[in-house]
This record gives C-alpha cells, sequence and structure tokens, in this order.
C-alpha cells in the first residue's frame, strides 16, 4: 500500500515571511538540494525571473519587457490551483503551436542551444507585430540570444505564482542554460518516489535542515509534504496488518489443535465400534487403519469443498492453502492419537467401558 501512494511535498513562503516584487523567490541551489536527496521522482517546478526582454530583430529601442519569464518542464501544473494561494485569476490558457510542436517541447534536452523556442501569448504577438516561429531578441542579465516563437496562448496561467505582466513560457532546462543554473522559483513542487514512503521521516528531517541553512530564497521558506492519505489511511491500515500478522500464527495454531481435538472426540466415540471389531478379530492395525481412513477421506472432502468454494467466490490465495494444510494436518494428528487410544485397550475393557 504504501508504494501504491503519492505524495507531494511543495515549497511555500513562510505565513511570517516578508514581501518580494519577484515572481522567483525560491533559491535555485535550493531545489537542486531537495532533488539531490534521492527522495524526489518528478520535479514540478516552475522559474519565474522579470529581468528579461523580447524585441524583434533590427528593430532597436523596441523592447518588450512587461513579462515573466517562466521555464517549464510540463503544461501540466500551469492551470492547477497552488495550496499557497499564490495564483493568477482565469486559469483557461489555451497553447496553440506551430505546426510539428507540441507540449512535449518542454520537457526536452536541448544541449547548447543556438535558439530558444518560447511560448507567448496572442497580446505579445500583437505588441511585437511577429508571427509564429518568427526570431526574436531574448535579452536575459547580461546576455542575449536568439528565440523563435513556436507557440501562442490565449487566456492566463494560475499555477505559475506571483506573475508580473504575462508570462513566456520556455523549456526550464534553456532557461537553466540561459542563467547558469542561476534561478529562482516561483513554484517548488514535487512528486516523491512512492518506493521510499516508509522513510519520509527522514527526508522531512533533510528537507527542513536545508531550509534551516537557506541563506539565497528571497523569502523564509516553509515545507508541506501532502502526506494525509498516508498518515490517516495507509498507516492505520499498516498497524491493522502487523497486529494481522502477529495474530496469524496464533489463530494458525489454534486452527491446527482444533482440528485435532474435533478428530480425537470423533473416534473416541467410535469406542465400541473397535472393540466390535477387534472381537470379531480384526486385528488392531486393521481397525486403526479402517476408522482413520473414514475420518481422514471426510476431512480431504471438507476441504477440497471449502477451497471449492473460495474458487469460486474469486477469494484464493496461497494463504488459503496454507491454512487447508495447517488444518488437514491437525486433523490427521488428532486421527492417529484418536486410533491409538481407542484400540490400545482390550476389546471386553472398551465394551465394559461403553456399557
Amino acid at each position: 500500500m504504501y508504494r501504491n501512494v503519492s505524495v507531494e511535498a511543495e515549497l511555500l513562503r513562510s505565513v511570517s515571511g516578508g514581501y518580494t516584487t519577484q515572481p522567483g523567490f525560491i533559491s535555485g541551489a535550493t531545489v537542486d538540494a531537495m532533488v539531490a536527496t534521492g527522495f524526489v521522482k518528478e520535479n514540478r517546478s516552475v522559474a519565474a525571473t522579470t529581468d528579461a526582454g523580447l524585441s524583434k530583430i533590427g528593430d532597436q529601442g523596441s523592447l518588450f519587457t512587461n513579462f515573466t519569464l517562466c521555464g517549464i518542464t510540463n503544461t501540466d501544473m500551469v492551470n492547477q490551483e497552488l495550496s499557497s494561494g499564490m495564483t493568477v485569476t482565469g486559469g483557461d490558457g489555451v497553447i496553440t503551436y506551430l505546426s510539428g510542436w507540441n507540449d512535449s517541447m518542454f520537457g526536452k534536452d536541448y544541449g547548447n542551444a543556438e535558439w530558444y523556442p518560447i511560448v507567448v501569448s496572442e497580446t505579445m504577438l500583437e505588441r511585437l507585430n511577429a508571427d509564429l516561429d518568427d526570431q526574436l531578441i531574448l535579452s536575459a542579465g547580461s546576455r542575449a540570444v536568439t528565440a523563435r516563437i513556436k507557440g501562442s496562448y490565449t487566456g492566463q496561467f494560475n499555477g505559475l505564482g506571483h506573475l508580473n505582466g504575462e508570462a513566456v513560457l520556455m523549456p526550464r532546462s534553456l532557461m537553466q542554460e540561459l542563467y547558469e543554473g542561476d534561478l529562482y522559483y516561483s513554484v517548488a513542487d514535487f512528486v516523491l518516489d512512492p518506493a521510499l514512503n516508509r522513510n519520509l521521516d527522514t527526508f522531512r528531517t533533510e528537507a527542513e535542515q536545508m531550509i534551516q541553512d537557506d541563506t539565497k530564497s528571497l523569502l523564509p521558506l516553509n515545507l508541506v509534504i501532502w502526506d494525509e492519505e498516508l498518515r490517516m489511511v495507509v498507516q492505520p491500515m499498516e498497524k491493522n496488518l502487523t497486529l494481522m500478522q502477529v495474530l496469524y500464527p496464533i489463530a494458525q495454531t489454534v486452527a491446527f489443535f482444533a482440528a485435532g481435538v474435533v478428530a480425537l472426540l470423533l473416534l473416541l466415540q467410535e469406542a465400541k465400534t473397535a472393540a466390535i471389531l477387534r472381537v470379531l478379530g480384526i486385528p488392531t492395525r486393521t481397525v486403526q487403519r479402517m476408522l482413520g481412513r473414514e475420518l481422514l477421506i471426510l476431512g480431504v472432502v471438507g476441504v477440497s469443498m471449502g477451497i471449492l468454494v473460495a474458487l469460486l467466490l474469486g477469494k484464493w490465495s496461497t494463504q488459503l492453502l496454507l491454512c487447508a494444510v495447517i488444518y488437514f494436518l491437525g486433523l490427521a494428528v488428532g486421527t492417529i492419537v484418536g486410533c491409538m487410544a481407542i484400540t490400545k485397550k482390550k476389546p471386553l475393557e472398551l465394551l465394559q467401558v461403553k456399557e
């Protein structure tokens, strides 16, 4: 059950924290450190900055800067409400891509790119007097690179954090290359590896220590691990299963002895039959085989019927087979003991006892 529950963790600004005009306030070093713990299966963080500008090639003096440059790995998170409440109203952004391009552009590793694919809003296309696949100059900090418009969108996105102006989307890998890894994130959302769910306390301790040691983030941070399902549902069930694992051997032992006692009591009621057979001159071992075989055959029939019913109900398991085997062993031991008990005395003594 632990392996089937997906747990997410998120870095939020602390409730008692200050305020910054920058959309990205979480240090990239802290995000990288979270990923380096080995607990993170998927990093869905959004890098964001406002120190970028766009202009058409050859159009000197016309620089569009009223936007937030966002580096993402996929578009799954761009229209999701954030638990931090840092959202943009709307959330109806729909992207139209140039032919041959789609959402996968954000997850690709471009290496040393000659140009940078971006997605801009329809209103930005109008302001820049540009079309899809046009080349622009993207200024970021002290660098200027070629960008090509591979898609446009209408409406607005939430889930990107606190945006200044409109959003320009680009692959996060290229944004890391553009800023040489010195990024700040507006959203830091991580999907943790379900295989390590039992060690979440270790991750929590390591992550909280990272936050305490963080001196680069622009605001105090708080770590939230969304593990309510794990704590409120799975953990209690795991405790019950642990208790059942402890009680299971006890229940099997009880079943073993119960089957043996039942067999013994049934055979003791056949003492008179055993005496009569002995009086008739039938050897002791033959009497034991006759009475024991009858009881064991009944036991086999009963166990087989139980297994058949379980198969018809779809309840078959190896544990059921183990229970059947243990029950039958108890029945066999009880049968052997019972047969020896009713045949060890002389026939006349058995008949006197029954009378």
